[in-house]
């Protein structure tokens, strides 16, 4: 009977980018998609807002981060934490970015930070571009909670930039990987 083995990861899995933040107002992944992409994942460990209350947003650019599109996202994301049974949703359509986190979830002065995965889907095809996220978050010293969505700019449009940003404020610190999948 012939055995199963664990292999590494194939060689079309890359890491792009890994960086340190430190009070920076955006990051830009520029110059980073190939026209090979079939997904790229952002990860993010312990990334804090530099003020209370920050919503997680993610706009794209498909003139390689000249500027970013500030319309036409649709998106739907989620959230629950420890601190009620309760479980929330936000929407938004035709908005200026896609918003991956409520504004309760980030908290600059309560040891607050977000850690999780966002993943674009096949980013430099001529098409609407995909994405979707999860993670956890902690937003006071002893709350903590998951967050999840999806959404798409509905534009089509090869992408080749990507910006995180808080809607207020900068990010403050934490670590962010960027990973390609061929």
């Amino acid at each position: 009977m012939p055995s199963s083995a664990i292999t590494a990861p194939p060689s079309s899995v890359k890491k792009l980018f890994e960086t340190s933040l430190s009070t920076t107002t955006t990051l830009d992944l520029v110059s980073l998609i190939s026209a090979a992409s079939k997904r790229i994942d952002i990860e993010l460990y312990n990334v804090v807002p530099s003020v209370d209350q920050s919503q997680l947003q993610l706009l794209v650019s498909d003139d390689n981060g000249s500027s970013y599109e500030t319309s036409l996202y649709s998106y739907h994301a989620t959230r629950s934490d420890s601190g009620s049974t309760s479980y929330s949703a936000t929407a938004g359509q035709g908005a200026a970015a896609m918003l991956l986190t409520a504004s309760d979830v980030a908290w600059a002065t309560k040891n607050g930070h977000v850690s999780g995965v966002i993943s674009v889907f096949k980013p430099m095809e001529s098409a609407y571009t995909t994405v979707s996220w999860n993670g956890t978050f902690i937003k006071t010293t002893s709350g903590c909670g998951m967050f999840s969505g999806a959404g798409v700019h509905t534009a089509v449009s090869q992408i080749n930039a990507l910006r995180l940003q808080f809607n207020g404020g900068n990010l403050a610190s934490g670590d962010v990987i960027v990973r390609e999948y061929l």
